[in-house]
């Protein structure tokens, strides 16, 4: 705070002896003419705004924004799954998907039957949309990959849940542990874990 005055001052001190306003004994040296004159006070508070407001207002020109995301959606029920050999190749595609959208890939991961993600939201894209593109991206690729995919989809709908910086970690260690996690139980009881977790009612 001391910085920022003696910053003021110096300023004020400049401009005020341009305008010969330095003639009043009577106050501090560093302010005297900015309270002698009526000049010097519009001076003054004009300089005093500009020195505080500016950074800011340059600053806030810009969007800044950290909305990490854990996202999940499965595969349809009629359809077919993703399989095990191939699952580290689209969770690589799905990455790199969401690079190219600027945002921030944390950890991909899952079983062949669901996805999860954790991500930061890119600032051009709302939460639906970027699920919508990275569900139609990913479901014409798989296709690609090899004949037997030609009935794949995934389903219409996803959770999304919001993950804070100091839980971030832990997110990713869990959709790292996948595997490990779906020995116990399903994709849909995970799923339900999730909502539960979240104060989210949902039916069947």
């Amino acid at each position: 705070m001391v910085g920022w005055h003696n910053a003021v001052s110096s300023s004020l001190g400049q401009a005020l002896t341009e305008t010969g306003a330095r003639k009043c004994p009577s106050v501090n040296t560093r302010f005297r003419s900015a309270f002698c004159t009526s000049r010097g006070r519009i001076m003054f508070f004009s300089l005093l705004y500009f020195t505080y407001h500016g950074s800011i207002h340059h600053t806030m020109g810009h969007t800044f924004a950290n909305i990490n995301v854990h996202i999940i959606f499965h595969t349809k029920s009629t359809g077919c799954v993703m399989q095990e050999k191939d699952l580290a190749t689209i969770f690589h595609y799905v990455g790199g998907l969401i690079r190219s959208f600027s945002g921030t890939a944390y950890m991909i991961g899952g079983r062949p039957d669901h996805l999860h993600i954790l991500t930061s939201l890119p600032l051009a894209m709302s939460l639906s949309e970027f699920v919508r593109t990275i569900k139609a991206n990913t479901s014409r690729w798989i296709k690609e990959l090899s004949p037997e995919y030609k009935d794949f989809f995934w389903q219409t709908g996803y959770g999304a849940f919001s993950v804070s910086e100091s839980n971030k970690e832990h997110v990713i260690d869990y959709i790292r542990k996948q595997k490990e996690h779906h020995r116990g139980y399903s994709a849909q009881e995970e799923f339900r874990m999730f909502l539960n977790k979240h104060g989210i009612t949902a039916s069947d």
